[in-house]
């Protein structure tokens, strides 16, 4: 290229080419500037520092509260909306990036960043594009404000910048600019603190009583209990699990009559959901298709514009009713129909030789972040770093997530759900002894993607719960987990909660800890150690911690009871046998993998390996 080493893919290079060059056009077409003194001012850089770009960033704030948020009185459908609110999240960044392109004009090309729940767009620097942004601002507080009581919001930031700002030293000071203005934006939410922000105080009907599915929206008067914005994310949720290739039209009006679609307009835009190419004369805004990657070496592009969420969902594929696992589940699923949270948790049980039903029926939920990932973008491309590369480092981090993720599910954790997965993050639930196997292999797989470089890695938290216990309450324990992971220097950890604080563990410790809970079933088969035997060896794990802090001399006792309670229980195994070197064997089998490589090695974490088996092991 001209003696020059390419940072980027050709991709983003004239992406990010194009959205520079339609900013400028209409920067000096709105301005009526004289083009021979423009093109003379580029060559020779004259006007490099007037401020010509209008960087706007889009940032969905409250997403928690949106997805996890409102209490409600069923837990009927509860998969599905949160399934569809988590897209919804989605959906509704791109219907907001589509507003401002839309009411500024500007192509699609224009739009640099969209994941996350964040968007980019380069603009030209004018008045009358300002003018347009603060309409569009108010338009959109005034929806979030009506639909969700203001606990969401759309914040746009806007950032003037020059052709120099994106050169060298400067583009950094131009990020931390960025970062800074977008964090004032959603600090001044609503414009509260301007005269001409909304009015937050709004009338609401709730004579019809409280949506069922979100306690903090009101009912209307079609007799369902519900709100229109819980159906539709319940739709959207149903429709992500049922269609085979699920494809969403943005129009506005002249909908196809009898067309499966939104109740409420979002953003002044309508939205049709298709399973498959729709048939209508309709020419849409967009047409998203968010269909799976369809094996590894299947193309990716179908057609449509791809939208990289991870759509992936468990769908009940065999006869639950011929299954004893979900005997006790009231709510059927249809065969084809989207799992619920308790058919996940049913699928952590097994059954038997004798055909009982064992093992906790539980959830095991996994949420994680990248950690360091301001630094990462710092640190990628050095002073060397552009727009371009910048851009490029940002899709290709969300398109782990958002692409080779789903396609993990797909092929090797059918029964894993997502709540949200994109941009740096991701947010799991399935049976709770399909989870950490995932963490496992997200871990080992990002690493892979990420050529093995030890300087990117995520920090994650862990958490087994019932299928009913409230997923809000939940998520704020995992939270409080994933800062505790983070505060550990150099952080690359997970926080395993449990019954009292939880404890964090690097990766590769985690990794052993897994081994450890593999070689456990094989040496509980072998040694024939019964449940009482493992009681005991929890206890043994408390003593070791105990012994390890200085708290109590006694506690180093546990090695010696270990020794004599495993000969205890193969004398009994024994008895009345001539086997002595079999037994020897055993011996110091159960010794060194419970007791060297397993409390020695791991302390009181050991606690996590006995209590997984105990789960699994214990009758229903």
């Amino acid at each position: 290229a001209f003696g020059t080493r390419p940072d980027v893919s050709l991709y983003d290079h004239s992406r990010s080419t194009s959205a520079f060059a339609a900013a400028l056009w209409r920067y000096h077409k709105e301005r009526a500037s004289d083009p021979d003194a423009i093109v003379k001012a580029q060559q020779n850089r004259g006007d490099w520092d007037e401020k010509k770009f209008l960087l706007i960033q889009g940032d969905f704030a409250g997403i928690q509260t949106f997805i996890f948020g409102g209490a409600a009185t069923t837990q009927k459908n509860a998969a599905k909306l949160l399934r569809g609110r988590s897209a919804l999240v989605s959906l509704l960044c791109e219907l907001a990036a589509l507003r401002v392109l839309d009411g500024l004009g500007l192509p699609p090309t224009s739009q640099i960043i969209n994941a996350a729940g964040k968007f980019l767009i380069v603009a030209p620097n004018t008045e009358a594009v300002r003018n347009t942004l603060n309409d569009i601002a108010r338009s959109l507080d005034t929806w979030f404000l009506k639909e969700s009581f203001g606990l969401a919001s759309l914040c746009l930031a806007l950032t003037e910048a020059s052709c120099n700002d994106f050169i060298g030293k400067r583009f950094g000071a131009l990020r931390q600019t960025l970062a800074h203005s977008l964090e004032t934006a959603k600090r001044r939410r609503f414009g509260f603190d301007s005269e001409s922000g909304v009015n937050p105080v709004l009338l609401t009907d709730f004579s019809n009583g409280v949506c069922q599915f979100d306690g903090r929206l009101p009912s209307d008067d079609k007799g369902k209990e519900s709100a229109p914005l819980s159906r539709d994310q319940i739709e959207l949720g149903s429709f992500l699990a049922k269609a085979k290739k699920p494809i969403i039209m943005v129009l506005q009006g002249a909908l196809p009559k009898g067309s499966e679609q939104f109740e409420k307009s979002y953003f002044g835009f309508d939205i049709l959901l298709c399973d498959g190419e729709p048939k209508t004369d309709t020419l849409p805004l967009r047409a998203f298709d968010l269909s799976l990657p369809n094996g590894d070496d299947k193309p990716f592009f179908n057609g449509r514009s791809r939208k990289a969420i991870n759509a992936y969902v468990p769908i009940l594929n065999h006869d639950a009713q011929a299954d004893k696992r979900f005997d006790r589940i009231k709510d059927e699923v249809e065969k084809g129909g989207l799992k619920t949270f308790d058919y996940l948790a049913c699928e952590a049980q097994s059954i038997d030789t004798e055909n009982r039903v064992m093992g906790v029926a539980a959830l095991g939920v996994l949420k994680g972040d990248i950690d360091n990932l301001g630094q990462l973008f710092k640190n990628s491309y050095g002073e060397g770093a552009s727009f371009a590369s910048w851009s490029a480092l940002s899709r290709r981090i969300s398109g782990f997530f958002a692409i080779v993720v789903p396609n993990m599910c797909l092929q090797k954790y059918k029964d894993i759900y997502t709540v949200f997965a994109g941009g740096d993050d991701f947010y799991f639930i399935g049976p709770w002894t399909k989870i950490k196997d995932l963490a496992r292999d997200l871990r080992v797989e990002f690493s892979r993607y990420c050529a093995l470089n030890e300087n990117i890695h995520f920090s994650a938290s862990y958490a087994m719960i019932k299928p009913g216990h409230p997923l809000g309450i939940i998520n704020e324990a995992l939270e409080n987990g994933l800062d505790t992971a983070k505060k550990v220097d150099g952080k690359n950890t997970i926080h395993l909660l449990a019954r009292d604080a939880g404890d964090t563990v690097f990766w590769n410790d985690f990794f052993s800890m897994l081994q450890g809970s593999h070689d456990l079933e094989m040496l509980v088969l072998d040694a024939k150690l019964s449940t009482a035997f493992l009681y005991s060896v929890l206890s043994l794990c408390d003593m070791a911690a105990e012994a390890k802090a200085g708290k109590n001399m006694a506690a180093h006792r546990w090695r010696s009871l270990l020794v004599y309670r495993t000969r205890r229980h193969l004398e009994q195994m024994f008895k009345g046998q001539d086997n002595e070197t079999l037994r020897e064997n055993l011996h110091m089998r159960v010794l060194k993998q419970i007791g060297s490589e397993g409390i020695d090695k791991h302390g009181s974490r050991y606690r996590h390996i006995i209590s997984d088996h105990l789960y699994r092991e214990r009758s229903a």
